[in-house]
C-alpha cells in the first residue's frame, strides 16, 4: 500500500511495505492516482489518454521512473 503526501511544497510517495519515502514530481504524483499494481514495464495505453494534456515524453519518463521504483521494491511492495 502506498500513501501520497505533500510536505513543505514537495510531493512524496510512501510505500508502507518497504518503509521507503521517495520525493516525486507533480506528474508522478498525479500518475500514481491512476496506477494499480502490478505494474507492467511498458506504459499502459490508458495513461497516455488520461494524461493527454501532458507532454508524452514527460509521461513516459515519469512512468519509467515509477516503474524502476516498483522493480526495486520501493513502490507497491
Amino acid at each position: 500500500m502506498i500513501k501520497l503526501e505533500k510536505e513543505n511544497g514537495q510531493r512524496y510517495v510512501y510505500d508502507e511495505g518497504s518503509g521507503t519515502k521517495t520525493p516525486i514530481t507533480a506528474l508522478e504524483y498525479k500518475m500514481l492516482g491512476y496506477i494499480k499494481p502490478p505494474m507492467s514495464k511498458d506504459l499502459p495505453a490508458y495513461l497516455r489518454y488520461d494524461l493527454a494534456k501532458y507532454d508524452s515524453g514527460s509521461v513516459e519518463e515519469a512512468y519509467e521512473r515509477l516503474y524502476q521504483l516498483y522493480a526495486d521494491g520501493k513502490l507497491f511492495s
